[in-house]
């Protein structure tokens, strides 16, 4: 029997998010991105993210995780350290876990869905597109975050099985 292959998708920023989903397209899991005090603010925590990983890998009976998708920001005027320095964390994880990565800037990915820069539109895509996800993780739904790696993760999907 061959096992389950899983899809990252990935919201690098700050007040990003990680998602996951089957080969079949089911939603395993979707949190904010993890972070961790740093002096007065807070940062990505490449801690947080590594046990989010290892959670996912044990709750499905270790599954692999086939193809993540990593929104490849670009720094803007005035955030060019730190949003760099968040990316690396996550890309660091990635690649001391040996997972498949592959880019997407948001232009690109957006343009894949017929996105706008409207927030709203990645909600109300990702829930059409994912049976469940208008009520996870919260009552309210996802963030636009969290619905951004949802998508995120269903281009991974497709991008793996030559739909895109």
């Amino acid at each position: 029997m061959t096992a389950a292959r899983l899809f990252l998708g990935i919201d690098p920023g700050l007040s990003g998010a990680l998602a996951v989903l089957t080969d079949a397209g089911r939603l395993v899991d979707v949190v904010s991105m993890p972070t961790e005090p740093h002096g007065k603010s807070r940062r990505v925590s490449g801690r947080g993210v590594r046990a989010f990983l290892d959670g996912i890998t044990e709750a499905t009976e270790g599954a692999a995780i086939a193809l993540c998708m990593l929104e490849q920001v670009a720094s803007r005027p005035g955030q060019g350290a730190p949003s760099i320095f968040t990316f690396g964390v996550v890309e660091g994880v990635l690649s001391a876990l040996a997972v498949p990565t592959d880019y997407a800037t948001p232009q690109t990915w957006k343009r894949a869905y017929g996105l706008s820069s409207d927030k709203g539109e990645s909600i109300r895509k990702a829930c059409d597109l994912i049976p469940g996800l208008a009520g996870w993780p919260r009552p309210k739904g996802p963030t636009h975050d969290q619905a951004e790696a949802v998508l995120l993760a269903e281009l991974a999907r497709r991008r793996w099985s030559g739909k895109s």
